[in-house]
Protein backbone atom coordinates (compact mmCIF):
# COMPACT_ATOMS: atom_id res chain seq x y z
CA UNK A 1 0.00 0.00 0.00
CA UNK A 2 1.21 3.37 -1.02
CA UNK A 3 0.53 6.65 -0.17
CA UNK A 4 1.38 9.89 -1.66
CA UNK A 5 0.47 13.86 -0.66
CA UNK A 6 -1.43 16.26 -2.87
CA UNK A 7 -0.97 19.41 -2.17
CA UNK A 8 -1.84 21.32 -5.38
CA UNK A 9 -5.42 21.31 -7.18
CA UNK A 10 -3.35 21.58 -10.58
CA UNK A 11 -1.52 18.07 -9.83
CA UNK A 12 -1.80 15.54 -12.59
CA UNK A 13 -3.64 12.95 -10.27
CA UNK A 14 -6.36 15.47 -9.62
CA UNK A 15 -7.11 16.26 -12.72
CA UNK A 16 -7.17 12.62 -14.08
CA UNK A 17 -9.61 12.27 -10.89
CA UNK A 18 -11.85 14.91 -12.33
CA UNK A 19 -11.84 13.20 -16.06
CA UNK A 20 -13.01 9.70 -14.71
CA UNK A 21 -15.77 11.40 -11.99
CA UNK A 22 -16.98 13.47 -15.54
CA UNK A 23 -17.38 10.04 -16.90
CA UNK A 24 -14.30 11.04 -19.69
CA UNK A 25 -10.99 9.27 -20.70
CA UNK A 26 -10.45 5.57 -20.97
CA UNK A 27 -11.05 4.47 -17.20
CA UNK A 28 -14.42 5.04 -17.44
CA UNK A 29 -14.66 2.59 -18.97
CA UNK A 30 -13.92 0.14 -16.39
CA UNK A 31 -13.84 2.52 -13.49
CA UNK A 32 -15.61 5.03 -11.31
CA UNK A 33 -15.51 7.83 -8.45
CA UNK A 34 -17.60 7.46 -5.34
CA UNK A 35 -17.49 10.53 -2.81
CA UNK A 36 -18.58 10.62 0.72
CA UNK A 37 -18.15 8.09 3.89
CA UNK A 38 -21.73 6.39 3.62
CA UNK A 39 -21.79 5.42 -0.10
CA UNK A 40 -17.44 4.31 -0.01
CA UNK A 41 -18.85 2.00 2.68
CA UNK A 42 -21.98 0.96 0.72
CA UNK A 43 -19.57 -0.07 -1.96
CA UNK A 44 -17.26 -1.72 -0.02
CA UNK A 45 -20.24 -3.82 1.70
CA UNK A 46 -21.23 -5.00 -1.60
CA UNK A 47 -17.85 -6.38 -2.60
CA UNK A 48 -16.47 -3.35 -5.29
CA UNK A 49 -12.97 -3.53 -5.58
CA UNK A 50 -11.63 -0.56 -4.33
CA UNK A 51 -8.83 0.78 -6.59
CA UNK A 52 -7.65 4.43 -5.02
CA UNK A 53 -8.61 6.15 -2.07
CA UNK A 54 -8.37 10.02 -1.19
CA UNK A 55 -8.78 11.88 1.53
CA UNK A 56 -8.16 15.25 3.33
CA UNK A 57 -7.77 15.00 6.66
CA UNK A 58 -9.30 18.93 7.33
CA UNK A 59 -12.60 17.70 6.57
CA UNK A 60 -12.81 14.25 8.19
CA UNK A 61 -14.99 13.93 11.54
CA UNK A 62 -14.29 10.65 14.17
CA UNK A 63 -16.55 8.44 10.92
CA UNK A 64 -14.11 9.19 8.23
CA UNK A 65 -10.92 9.29 10.63
CA UNK A 66 -12.24 5.42 11.55
CA UNK A 67 -12.74 4.53 7.74
CA UNK A 68 -9.43 5.91 6.85
CA UNK A 69 -7.81 3.37 9.29
CA UNK A 70 -9.26 0.52 8.08
CA UNK A 71 -9.51 1.02 4.23
CA UNK A 72 -6.21 -1.24 2.26
CA UNK A 73 -6.33 0.38 -1.12
CA UNK A 74 -3.37 -0.39 -2.70
CA UNK A 75 -2.93 3.53 -3.63
CA UNK A 76 -3.80 6.02 -1.34
CA UNK A 77 -3.48 10.10 -1.39
CA UNK A 78 -3.49 12.65 1.49
CA UNK A 79 -5.11 15.30 0.13
CA UNK A 80 -5.19 19.14 0.38
CA UNK A 81 -8.35 21.08 1.17
CA UNK A 82 -7.57 22.88 -2.00
CA UNK A 83 -7.30 20.25 -3.83
CA UNK A 84 -9.77 18.35 -2.73
CA UNK A 85 -12.38 20.69 -3.54
CA UNK A 86 -11.11 19.97 -6.95
CA UNK A 87 -12.46 16.64 -7.53
CA UNK A 88 -15.78 17.19 -4.78
CA UNK A 89 -18.82 17.18 -6.10
CA UNK A 90 -20.99 17.65 -3.48
CA UNK A 91 -21.29 21.45 -1.19
CA UNK A 92 -20.15 20.24 2.63
CA UNK A 93 -18.05 17.14 1.18
CA UNK A 94 -17.02 15.03 4.32
CA UNK A 95 -13.46 14.37 2.86
CA UNK A 96 -13.52 11.12 1.19
CA UNK A 97 -13.38 9.90 -2.33
CA UNK A 98 -12.85 6.20 -3.56
CA UNK A 99 -12.10 4.94 -7.49
CA UNK A 100 -13.55 1.08 -7.51
CA UNK A 101 -13.71 -0.86 -10.42
CA UNK A 102 -17.12 -1.48 -12.19
CA UNK A 103 -19.38 -5.03 -12.30
CA UNK A 104 -20.69 -6.21 -14.52
CA UNK A 105 -24.06 -8.09 -14.01
CA UNK A 106 -25.58 -10.25 -16.03
CA UNK A 107 -29.36 -12.13 -15.98
CA UNK A 108 -28.06 -14.77 -14.15
CA UNK A 109 -27.21 -12.55 -11.27
CA UNK A 110 -30.85 -11.49 -10.88
CA UNK A 111 -32.09 -15.34 -10.67
CA UNK A 112 -29.38 -16.10 -8.13
CA UNK A 113 -30.11 -13.01 -6.17
CA UNK A 114 -34.15 -14.14 -6.47
CA UNK A 115 -33.19 -17.60 -5.80
CA UNK A 116 -36.79 -19.81 -4.70
CA UNK A 117 -38.72 -16.36 -4.94
CA UNK A 118 -40.89 -15.36 -8.29
CA UNK A 119 -37.89 -13.14 -10.11
CA UNK A 120 -39.20 -9.30 -9.77
CA UNK A 121 -37.15 -7.23 -12.16
CA UNK A 122 -37.59 -2.95 -12.50
CA UNK A 123 -36.69 -1.91 -16.25
CA UNK A 124 -35.70 1.76 -17.25
CA UNK A 125 -35.66 2.44 -21.40
CA UNK A 126 -34.09 5.79 -22.53
CA UNK A 127 -34.00 7.41 -18.84
CA UNK A 128 -32.10 10.37 -19.47
CA UNK A 129 -31.69 11.73 -16.11
CA UNK A 130 -29.16 10.35 -13.60
CA UNK A 131 -31.39 11.83 -10.38
CA UNK A 132 -34.14 9.65 -11.91
CA UNK A 133 -32.33 6.36 -12.58
CA UNK A 134 -30.77 6.37 -8.60
CA UNK A 135 -33.76 6.90 -7.47
CA UNK A 136 -35.11 4.02 -8.81
CA UNK A 137 -32.09 2.25 -7.53
CA UNK A 138 -32.79 3.21 -4.32
CA UNK A 139 -36.41 2.13 -4.02
CA UNK A 140 -35.66 -0.80 -6.17
CA UNK A 141 -33.93 -1.83 -3.07
CA UNK A 142 -36.12 -0.54 -0.45
CA UNK A 143 -38.90 -3.02 -2.26
CA UNK A 144 -36.81 -6.02 -2.60
CA UNK A 145 -36.60 -6.08 -6.13
CA UNK A 146 -34.60 -8.64 -7.60
CA UNK A 147 -32.47 -6.33 -10.06
CA UNK A 148 -33.15 -3.72 -12.69
CA UNK A 149 -32.45 -3.81 -15.91
CA UNK A 150 -31.23 -0.66 -18.33
CA UNK A 151 -32.46 -0.75 -21.93
CA UNK A 152 -31.61 1.85 -24.62
CA UNK A 153 -29.58 4.74 -24.57
CA UNK A 154 -30.11 5.25 -20.76
CA UNK A 155 -27.80 7.33 -18.66
CA UNK A 156 -24.47 5.84 -17.39
CA UNK A 157 -25.21 3.70 -14.03
CA UNK A 158 -21.44 4.79 -12.81
CA UNK A 159 -22.72 8.36 -12.97
CA UNK A 160 -21.69 10.78 -10.11
CA UNK A 161 -25.16 11.70 -9.53
CA UNK A 162 -26.99 8.41 -10.05
CA UNK A 163 -24.45 6.77 -7.27
CA UNK A 164 -25.27 9.75 -4.89
CA UNK A 165 -29.35 10.12 -5.60
CA UNK A 166 -29.39 6.06 -4.97
CA UNK A 167 -27.65 6.25 -1.55
CA UNK A 168 -25.97 3.36 -2.32
CA UNK A 169 -28.43 0.95 -3.97
CA UNK A 170 -26.65 1.18 -7.22
CA UNK A 171 -24.19 -1.10 -5.29
CA UNK A 172 -26.34 -3.80 -3.66
CA UNK A 173 -28.76 -3.99 -6.87
CA UNK A 174 -27.56 -5.95 -9.88
CA UNK A 175 -27.94 -3.98 -12.69
CA UNK A 176 -27.98 -5.48 -16.31
CA UNK A 177 -27.59 -3.07 -19.36
CA UNK A 178 -29.13 -5.10 -22.34
CA UNK A 179 -30.71 -4.92 -26.08
CA UNK A 180 -34.23 -5.14 -25.88
CA UNK A 181 -34.51 -8.49 -27.76
CA UNK A 182 -31.93 -10.09 -24.88
CA UNK A 183 -34.42 -8.91 -22.21
CA UNK A 184 -37.74 -9.85 -23.83
CA UNK A 185 -35.89 -13.72 -24.77
CA UNK A 186 -34.56 -14.26 -21.36
CA UNK A 187 -38.17 -12.83 -19.76
CA UNK A 188 -39.81 -15.63 -21.96
CA UNK A 189 -37.24 -18.18 -21.23
CA UNK A 190 -37.73 -17.34 -17.52
CA UNK A 191 -42.15 -17.01 -17.24
CA UNK A 192 -41.94 -13.29 -16.55
CA UNK A 193 -44.59 -10.95 -17.33
CA UNK A 194 -43.56 -7.62 -18.62
CA UNK A 195 -45.79 -4.96 -17.01
CA UNK A 196 -45.29 -1.15 -18.48
CA UNK A 197 -46.29 1.73 -17.13
CA UNK A 198 -48.12 3.60 -20.22
CA UNK A 199 -50.94 5.97 -19.99
CA UNK A 200 -53.55 3.85 -22.91
CA UNK A 201 -57.01 2.96 -22.85
CA UNK A 202 -56.02 -1.02 -22.75
CA UNK A 203 -54.30 0.31 -19.37
CA UNK A 204 -55.58 -0.69 -16.15
CA UNK A 205 -55.33 0.48 -12.52
CA UNK A 206 -52.17 -0.58 -10.79
CA UNK A 207 -54.17 -1.60 -8.12
CA UNK A 208 -56.43 -4.30 -10.14
CA UNK A 209 -53.38 -5.55 -11.62
CA UNK A 210 -51.72 -9.00 -10.27
CA UNK A 211 -48.22 -8.06 -9.59
CA UNK A 212 -47.20 -11.54 -7.73
CA UNK A 213 -45.45 -14.09 -10.13
CA UNK A 214 -42.25 -13.92 -11.43
CA UNK A 215 -42.74 -9.69 -13.18
CA UNK A 216 -40.90 -7.14 -15.08
CA UNK A 217 -42.35 -3.63 -14.35
CA UNK A 218 -41.07 -1.24 -17.08
CA UNK A 219 -40.88 2.45 -17.59
CA UNK A 220 -40.32 4.68 -20.32
CA UNK A 221 -38.13 8.31 -20.96
CA UNK A 222 -39.25 11.05 -18.87
CA UNK A 223 -40.41 12.87 -22.26
CA UNK A 224 -42.18 9.84 -24.41
CA UNK A 225 -42.36 6.78 -22.21
CA UNK A 226 -41.62 3.35 -23.40
CA UNK A 227 -40.73 2.67 -27.15
CA UNK A 228 -43.46 1.74 -29.87
CA UNK A 229 -41.05 -1.73 -29.56
CA UNK A 230 -41.08 -2.33 -25.83
CA UNK A 231 -44.87 -1.69 -26.07
CA UNK A 232 -45.64 -3.90 -28.37
CA UNK A 233 -43.90 -6.84 -26.38
CA UNK A 234 -45.86 -5.94 -22.91
CA UNK A 235 -48.26 -8.80 -21.53
CA UNK A 236 -50.21 -5.92 -20.23
CA UNK A 237 -50.01 -2.24 -19.36
CA UNK A 238 -51.32 0.03 -15.73
CA UNK A 239 -51.29 2.91 -14.50
CA UNK A 240 -51.22 4.86 -11.33
CA UNK A 241 -55.24 6.52 -10.75
CA UNK A 242 -54.65 10.53 -10.99
CA UNK A 243 -57.03 12.89 -9.33
CA UNK A 244 -56.06 16.24 -10.08
CA UNK A 245 -55.25 18.21 -12.98
CA UNK A 246 -52.13 16.52 -13.70
CA UNK A 247 -52.19 13.33 -15.93
CA UNK A 248 -48.84 11.68 -14.84
CA UNK A 249 -45.72 11.62 -11.85
CA UNK A 250 -42.33 11.91 -12.37
CA UNK A 251 -40.31 8.29 -13.47
CA UNK A 252 -39.38 7.73 -9.92
CA UNK A 253 -42.28 8.68 -7.76
CA UNK A 254 -44.43 6.46 -10.52
CA UNK A 255 -41.42 3.90 -10.44
CA UNK A 256 -41.69 3.99 -6.48
CA UNK A 257 -46.16 3.18 -6.33
CA UNK A 258 -45.76 0.28 -8.58
CA UNK A 259 -42.72 -1.42 -6.82
CA UNK A 260 -44.26 -0.68 -3.54
CA UNK A 261 -47.90 -2.46 -4.44
CA UNK A 262 -45.78 -5.42 -5.72
CA UNK A 263 -43.70 -5.67 -2.34
CA UNK A 264 -47.41 -5.33 -0.87
CA UNK A 265 -48.88 -7.67 -2.75
CA UNK A 266 -46.11 -10.42 -3.03
CA UNK A 267 -45.85 -9.97 1.05
CA UNK A 268 -49.46 -10.90 1.41
CA UNK A 269 -48.78 -13.83 -0.46
CA UNK A 270 -45.62 -14.79 1.76
CA UNK A 271 -47.71 -14.17 5.13
CA UNK A 272 -50.72 -16.45 4.14
CA UNK A 273 -48.38 -19.12 3.43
Amino acid sequence: MSLIVIASPSNQTIKDLVRLKDRRGERAEHSFVVEGRREIQRAMASNFIMEDFFYCPQELDASGRLLVDSVSSPRRAEVSKEAFAKIATREGFDGLVAVFSQKKNAFSDIENNAATAPIFVVVVEDVEKPGNLGAVLRTADGAGAHGVVVLGKAVDVWNANVIRSSLGGVFSMPVVHAEGPEFFKWCKQQGVKLLGAALSSESKSIYDADLRGPLAVLFGCEATGLSKATMSQLDESAIIPMNGLCDSLNISVAAGVFMYEALRQRTSIQSRK
